[in-house]
């Protein structure tokens, strides 16, 4: 696994990892980390392979797979420096950290700093339910001056004490 500005883009638009004098194909990993109230960002794999740790390691990550099930427990992504994570580990609460309040999607300067103290999940990058856009609905109708408006106001505190 590399980091996205270390790729090139080819003319076709694909995307290409330079080793060496070799040249070869990328895809993006299958899954990010999301928050409860929406944000989306990537993992932070330094953070989750060295907690509390050393925060710079820039060493090469393995993304594994072992078995013929696809088990959570049979896959798992390593550093060269030899810290490794099964991705079962990635779906335990508070495993990934809290939110950095991400809103990749939407353009920066329309993005609000806010901070967001929930905690990130785990989450498959092409699921349906990554991403659900927040609808708000209002219809407001006018007060109306009529008589039984009138009479509903005066015995409200009776209809609402008496559980109606």
């Amino acid at each position: 696994m590399v980091r996205f500005e270390k790729l090139d883009r080819t003319v076709a638009g694909k995307l290409t990892f330079k080793l060496g004098k070799k040249k070869l194909a990328v895809n993006p990993i299958r899954f990010v980390a999301a928050c409860s109230t929406g944000h989306l960002q990537d993992i932070d794999w330094c953070f989750v392979f060295h907690r509390g740790g050393e925060t710079s390691c820039r060493k090469p990550l393995f993304w594994m797979e072992r078995g013929v099930t696809s088990d959570p427990a049979d896959i798992s992504i390593s550093y060269r420096c030899g810290a490794s994570v099964s991705l079962s580990d990635l779906y335990k609460p508070g495993f990934l950290g809290s939110c950095s309040s991400s809103s990749s999607w939407l353009d920066i300067a329309e993005t609000p700093k806010e901070s967001c103290p929930k905690e990130l999940k785990l989450q498959p990058r092409s699921a349906t339910n990554t991403y659900f856009a927040k609808v708000i609905s209002v219809i407001s109708l006018s007060k109306a001056n009529d008589r039984l408006r009138q009479t509903i106001d005066e015995h409200s505190t009776t209809i609402n004490t008496n559980g109606c």
